[in-house]
């Protein structure tokens, strides 16, 4: 594919037509369609604003492949299934369904004002105007839908503060909400990242000049949820969080 000036790829899935595609937005609106139905194009592909209805300055956050079961459960019996290749973080296994189209997995979604909250997606096709998943209060925006790993969540603000606390202290909805505090911000702060990080691993941060820092799990204070953690990073803003250090890599 070729992107235009200032443009990145944001995910790169393997799938069949069968399958699904569920794209999830910073204004809590999750759309679905089958990959049969996404235009087959070269070049700079289609803009996805021509096949979903994005309101004004909703963006995308992250995307998920949803097999079709009965497809993969027909190939398995007949001998054709194709294994899955392995092509590192750019390619994201398949999400499983429960039968009813929520899938089995459990999300951490968490906003940009501190909010958050677990939950299962309901991932069957929508239409273009999408499944409402969050309701934010004024000027929040989503920042990270990511599935649940592990039972310790780490935070983390733009001014470098970080948090870890139980996972299970998020609660979990059914339905469109709001959630609970992950993390009380200052007024000039706000929640740059949240994910799920497993003993002996840890997190990256990066700034806003695109520098990495990696963090281990023991150097991040452990508190409760709706803490205000302690300042890790100094003398750098922070722009973005993610899972991705072992012990031994510090």
């Amino acid at each position: 594919t070729r992107l235009r000036e200032g443009d990145a790829i944001k995910a790169v899935l393997t799938g069949t037509t069968c399958d699904r595609i569920a794209i999830f937005t910073s204004q809590g609106v999750l759309y679905v369609r089958r990959i049969n139905d996404v235009p087959a194009t070269t070049g700079y592909g289609t803009p996805i604003q021509t096949l979903f209805n994005f309101q004004d300055g909703e963006q995308f956050i992250t995307t998920r492949l949803i097999q079709d079961q009965s497809a993969a459960e027909n190939e398995q019996a007949n001998g054709t299934a194709e294994p899955r290749r392995d092509q590192g973080v750019l390619f994201a296994a398949p999400d499983q369904t429960n039968g009813t189209g929520t899938l089995t997995s459990s999300f951490l979604l968490a906003t940009a004002k501190g909010m958050g909250f677990r939950f299962r997606p309901n991932v069957e096709e929508t239409t273009r105007s999408g499944r409402k998943i969050a309701r934010l209060s004024a000027n929040d925006e989503i920042i990270t839908i990511l599935p649940i790993t592990s039972g310790r969540t780490v935070c983390a603000t733009a001014l470098g503060k970080l948090l870890a606390f139980p996972t299970e202290d998020i609660v979990e909805l059914s339905g469109p909400g709001r959630g609970v505090i992950l993390m009380r911000l200052d007024t000039d702060d706000r929640l740059i990242g949240a994910t799920t990080v497993a003993p002996g691993a840890g997190v990256t941060v990066v700034n806003t000049n695109g520098k990495d820092r990696k963090i281990p799990l023991r150097d991040i204070p452990v508190g409760r949820r709706a803490g205000k953690g302690q300042r890790v990073v100094k003398r750098s803003v922070l722009a973005s969080m993610y899972t991705g250090v072992a012990e031994g890599e510090v």
